[in-house]
């Protein structure tokens, strides 16, 4: 089976699945420039093309499209599988009308924001959904939003996002002696940070050596600071961590936190599966499909501090809890989460949309 993957972003969800899909698949990738970097962390037998596309806004995307239709031919794949984001690349279509196009959608709608991120239309993402033979979601709550926003025609399919392994692996301690609760991610206003601000008090009268951090990319830098009180224990790097830091933050985190109010998937979780970290998780959107309560992790209502400082506090106190969670997060990510669990569960999605 020959299948060409095309991304825009969501790289490090693509080098596990094409680590794991090429022990026994052929696997393409065509990368734009500004995710050529993903190609320093696949298996060599990997075949990789830079079809050298602008950003999205640029019309220099219809000459690397004809480019890219050119290459694609002459691989004469039977699957062409993209990650949402792409839209120029939806073009590819008119030229290659024989070969399957599947298409992962990570959310199925736009996050909340307060920023000014140079975004796809909504419209333009709902279109490529519709224009292709299938569609992948990362949860049953998921396949619902999808069923409902893109209608009853399209043929959609459930397969897990499994571990992102790309920053490291490990396991949290069982005693923690840094008392370290991470927030990570882009910062923005689905993540819920402002709760996770307002519990640290809360945790701090039962842990007074606690210590919040809050790291990613925010546009809303002078926002966020203005949240914190000068006596609170909370380090805020509101800028974008390399993969050093993004190791070095989840290899000195002891419970990691997400308070959001609106979420699909989450490749922040799946980070902190990799490392085995006991995660704190609301009950919003695709998270409780991935989190079965005090078994892989605990759940708690969306913006409610004093329940998001309760179950924080258990996880870094209650050590027969955090042993039982700790070894849930490592059997998810050995089943269910595991890639090669999941690549050959799209494989077997492949076969059935192949033309015999």
């Amino acid at each position: 089976m020959r299948v060409v993957y095309i991304t825009r972003g969501f790289g490090d969800y693509l080098i596990d699945l094409l680590n794991a899909m090429v022990s026994d698949t052929e696997v393409h990738i065509v990368l734009t420039k500004g995710d050529e970097c993903v190609a320093e962390h696949l298996d060599p037998r990997i075949n990789v093309w830079f079809s050298k596309a602008p950003r999205v806004g640029s019309l220099g995307n219809l000459a690397a499209m004809l480019r890219t239709s050119r290459y694609i031919k002459k691989i004469s794949p039977d699957i062409i599988h993209m990650q949402s984001g792409v839209i120029w690349e939806l073009l590819l279509k008119l030229f290659l009308r024989h070969v399957p196009f599947i298409l992962t959608v990570h959310d199925v709608t736009r996050h909340p924001t307060k920023q000014k991120w140079i975004e796809t239309p909504q419209q333009l993402l709902d279109w490529g959904a519709k224009l292709s033979d299938a569609i992948i979601v990362h949860g049953e709550q998921m396949k619902v939003a999808a069923r409902n926003r893109f209608g009853k025609a399209c043929r959609i399919f459930v397969s897990h996002h499994g571990i992102i392994s790309k920053y490291g692996t490990g396991v949290a301690d069982l005693n923690p002696s840094r008392f370290n609760v991470l927030l990570f991610g882009r910062i923005d206003a689905y993540k819920g940070v402002e709760y996770l601000i307002k519990a640290e008090p809360l945790i701090r009268q039962q842990i007074p050596q606690v210590r919040i951090i809050i790291a990613g990319e925010a546009q809303n830098v002078d926002y966020y600071q203005g949240l914190v009180k000068s006596d609170q224990k909370i380090d805020l790097r509101l800028q974008r961590q390399d993969d050093e830091e993004v190791s070095e933050l989840y290899q000195t985190a002891d419970v990691i936190a997400l308070p959001y109010t609106e979420a699909s998937q989450s490749g922040v979780l799946q980070v902190g599966f990799a490392f085995g970290i006991p995660p704190v998780v609301t009950a919003v959107g695709g998270l409780p499909d991935v989190i079965s309560d005090k078994k892989n992790g605990l759940i708690v209502p969306p913006e409610n501090p004093e329940e998001l400082a309760k179950a924080i506090i258990r996880l870094l106190t209650d050590i027969d809890l955090r042993k039982t969670i700790i070894e849930g997060v490592i059997e998810s990510r050995e089943g269910c989460y595991n890639w090669d669990i999941i690549a050959a569960d799209i494989r077997t999605l492949y076969c059935e949309l192949i033309p015999s």
